[in-house]
């Protein structure tokens, strides 16, 4: 992810540079050329006009990477708006540069032909040729924007159909630049071979301004230049059609990219190719990690995030967080941004305070040697819960206090009272619009659960920090009594609803005068215990009622007697001494409302059996470790031919399984490579609510083990049962399935 970043600041920076360039061109076209005609003068502002735009979006990612995304590598693999940009914009201002014939000035050529006269103007072919090739490149790069723009992210531009547009884009362009390069130079040395010295200044401006009179539409030439013209459109729109989804089946999947709105029969197969993502990080002790999102509500409320930083040479710090939104997704937005730097910041803190503690114990380490302090579980626990609690804080209370235009004193005084006869005023809300008030518990209204992943390279152990409902499962390959490989699960956290004991026993010692406080396995009607945002269950009644008579809040619930009941502070556990081979998921509760933990381990399991390498240890065990992922964002920074290669090795297995297709065999739960533990029990309800009985399936196009998950949860070897619910449109989808996030990490 270094490089990949340096290498996008090296292209920002040279395209400023660029762009400086253009402006000293047309600061020196307008003072050399003021008499020229309105159109020829529109040709040279509308180019700098395309490449001001170009810039400006160029600029605008370099922000959202370098500033507002700063530490998250994802953001690395969001195309954003560069879609019009790089291909489409940039095809543009080719085609602008080097068309000349049929009515069209190129503006390079334009320039080119004020310097010198061109003793190649008899050739007329080559004008033609030249707007053959600039407007193939320009279908091309037509072809490829709308490709990058429904990839939403680079890692997902995967196949044939990328590939040859941008060689034709590329190429054509190429053919376009060195043509117009060839002819000048060729001008150039015939008049030193002539010994003709070259046109003066004014002469060069004057046969310039003849030599564009002479052709017209009418002429022979003309005609030949307008045939080939469209000839080149035909071939142009033949490259779009031929990286459409109407040519051959087996490059179906690959050129058919719809990100995750795509719906009904086609969509796991878009998903696997398109919607979820397997990264090969460079985290030590991670091996790669898959992630897919499905989503039911439009837009998706869930988010997932994942951050590495190396605290020293030989520790790494990695986050994993999956988030749950409800009553909107922009709280779980601003988490994804936030959350994991603030535990990050939070963690660094501690080993800071450890570090001067072992300085300040004496002389422990030689001359010159890093310091390598261990803090305590309990230092690390603490911090990662005061970094969930303050974001909350911050979010919930300190939107509540601007919106009010309360000091702290005062509000806090407000925050302590659960009447509904409270008086207090707000000194400061006469300088605050409503509107601007609103904006500042906006958050607050939404809300969020969070899961959080923290793994250690150093120790070798995963900090598993939740809040909600999510779930995080581990997975370990064993071999048991009859011989046979099989995998251990292990479900790392307790999902913090009604049903929890610990979470019940908490909210009756909190209000014991609230017996009817849990009711229908929910909590005052709400299914997690624990969520950021939320503020309805937070604040006050007091502070509830002064938002609802100064910024539309709503009225403080009847049943909410004696808030607050929720809390985002998380319940936190440790997994140690993790083994390569071993995984953990990840997973919204969207997931494990259709599968149960061992269902999910033995899923991966399954899927590793299939797609897994044999590694035998140094203490002579075997482990059955995930491939490496088939393409990861790294594999556009690798030698090109290396991925030319790999595209003409999928393009042949592509064909091979479309020949030797074989119907795929399904599995029920209890012949899945998994430890049941004795009275295991399935009390997920989505299978019975669809009346369908439990079969999975392992495809060969979930080559990420992330959508392989997604595809059993919804309907799994029932494949008229998963398009149908894909086929379900919000809201109503909601009533069938919710959002799926998931990521799975390998360790290794």
């Amino acid at each position: 992810m270094n490089k990949t970043g340096l290498l996008q600041l090296i292209g920002y920076i040279l395209n400023w540079g660029f762009f400086g360039i253009l402006g000293m061109q047309v600061y020196v076209y307008y003072l050399a050329f003021p008499k020229d005609s309105a159109r020829k003068k529109a040709l040279v502002y509308i180019l700098l006009i395309l490449e001001a735009a170009h810039t400006i979006i160029f600029t605008s990612s370099a922000f959202n990477i370098f500033a507002t995304g700063f530490g998250d590598a994802a953001v690395l693999d969001r195309v954003d708006l560069l879609w019009s940009s790089v291909p489409v914009m940039s095809g543009l201002v080719i085609i602008t540069d080097c068309a000349r014939d049929s009515g069209i000035r190129g503006a390079e050529v334009y320039y080119a032909s004020r310097i010198a006269s061109f003793s190649y103007a008899e050739k007329k072919y080559l004008s033609g040729l030249v707007t053959t090739l600039a407007v193939l490149q320009f279908g091309g790069a037509i072809a490829l924007g709308v490709q990058t723009k429904n990839a939403i992210l680079y890692s997902r531009l995967i196949g044939s159909g990328p590939l040859i547009t941008s060689t034709i884009w590329q190429s054509s362009s190429l053919g376009c630049n060195l043509i117009i390069a060839v002819c000048m130079l060729s001008s150039i040395l015939r008049n030193i071979l002539k010994a003709r010295p070259l046109v003066p200044h004014k002469t060069a401006i004057k046969f310039t301004l003849q030599y564009r009179n002479i052709s017209s539409l009418n002429t022979p030439a003309a005609s030949r230049t307008l045939l080939i013209s469209g000839l080149g459109i035909v071939v142009a729109t033949a490259c779009v059609l031929y990286t459409s989804e109407i040519h051959s089946d087996f490059e179906e999947e690959d050129n058919q990219i719809h990100g995750l709105y795509t719906r009904g029969s086609k969509y796991f197969d878009v998903l696997s190719s398109s919607g979820s993502i397997a990264y090969r990080p460079t985290i030590p002790g991670i091996r790669r990690y898959d992630t897919v999102q499905v989503d039911s509500n439009s837009p998706s409320e869930d988010r997932l995030s994942e951050i590495h930083v190396p605290f020293s040479p030989t520790l790494t710090l990695a986050t994993f967080l999956v988030l749950d939104g409800h009553n909107g997704g922009k709280l779980a937005h601003k988490l994804r941004d936030t959350l994991p730097t603030s535990v990050l910041l939070s963690i660094a803190d501690v080993y800071s305070k450890y570090a001067e503690m072992e300085d300040m114990g004496g002389p422990g380490r030689n001359p010159g040697e890093l310091p390598n302090p261990r803090p305590s579980s309990e230092a690390l626990d603490e911090a990662i819960k005061s970094a969930f609690n303050t974001v909350d804080y911050l979010i919930v209370h300190g939107g509540a206090m601007k919106a009010l235009g309360l000091d702290k004193d005062a509000y806090d005084a407000l925050q302590k009272d659960n009447s509904d006869t409270s008086t207090t005023t707000s000194p400061a809300s006469s300088s605050r619009t409503r509107l601007e008030a609103f904006r500042e518990v906006a958050l607050a209204n939404e809300g969020s659960c969070a899961l959080m992943a923290v793994y250690n390279s150093d120790e070798r152990s995963l900090r598993l920090a939740l809040t909600g409902d999510s779930r995080a499962v581990f997975g370990r390959r064993v071999q048991s009594n009859d011989g046979k490989f099989v995998y251990e699960a292990e479900q790392l956290t307790m999902d913090q609803n009604a049903t929890n004991t610990e979470e019940a026993a908490r909210l009756h010692a909190e209000h014991p005068d609230e017996p009817d406080i849990l009711k229908n396995n929910r909590v005052l009607g709400w299914g997690p215990a624990r969520a950021f945002g939320d503020g309805v269950m937070k604040w006050s009644r007091a502070v509830q009622r002064q938002l609802n008579l100064r910024v539309l809040g709503d009225r403080p619930r009847e049943t909410c007697k004696t808030p607050p009941y929720f809390t985002a502070e998380p319940i936190i556990t440790v997994k140690e001494k993790i083994e390569k081979g071993d995984f953990v998921v990840l997973a919204t509760d969207g997931l494990w409302d259709c599968l149960t933990s061992e269902e999910v381990v033995g899923l991966v399991g399954m899927w590793l059996h299939k797609n897994g390498i044999r590694e035998n240890l140094d203490t002579q065990k075997e482990v059955l470790v995930a491939p490496p992922p088939r393409h990861s964002i790294d594999d556009f920074f690798e030698d090109p031919r290396i991925t030319l290669i790999r595209h003409l090795e999928a393009s042949a297995q592509a064909r091979t399984i479309k020949i030797n297709e074989q119907p795929e065999q399904s599995v029920k739960p209890s012949e899945l490579p998994v430890i049941f533990p004795e009275g295991y029990k399935d009390k997920t309800g989505m299978y019975k609510y669809w009346r369908t009985e439990k079969k999975f399936v392992c495809q060969d196009q979930d080559t990420n083990v992330a959508s392989h998950l997604a595809r059993n949860a919804l309907g799994g070897a029932d494949a008229d049962l998963r398009d149908t619910l894909m086929e379900i449109s919000p809201p109503r989808s909601r009533r069938f399935r919710d959002d799926i996030s998931i990521i799975v990490v390998f360790f290794d």
